[in-house]
């Protein structure tokens, strides 16, 4: 083979590597429960959304503080983080045995609501 053929292998080779490291580097981000913000005391002030045996996913807006009510117990959590993605599972913010099943956080980054 010559330079040319070579070259073109390397680079049909290299591709794929460089593409799943990326993929990997923004998986790693979004692990990190603090990019979307911080746990807060429950506030009387604050939002509170029941968390039910049939809830799969629930609505806040970046920057807004929410409590959840799960099983008996509330915890709160301010989304203001930094990180860009729009939703979390709330499994990872929530206190450790909160939660039973799987329940989507989808963060509306834009501002408008749609009454949730």
């Amino acid at each position: 083979m010559d330079k040319k053929h070579l070259r073109a292998v390397g680079l049909l080779i290299a591709i794929p590597f460089a593409l799943s490291s990326s993929f990997a580097f923004a998986a790693d981000t979004s692990s990190n429960t603090q990019d979307f913000g911080e746990a807060t005391t429950p506030s009387t002030t604050a939002r509170t959304i029941p968390i039910k045996q049939n809830t799969t996913w629930v609505e806040v807006k970046d920057g807004e503080v929410v409590n959840f009510a799960v099983n008996g117990q509330t915890f709160g959590w301010h989304f203001d983080g930094i990180n860009t993605l729009s939703e979390i599972d709330l499994n990872k913010i929530a206190p450790a045995g909160a939660l039973d099943h799987q329940v989507k956080v989808y963060i509306n980054r834009r501002g408008d609501t749609d009454g949730a």
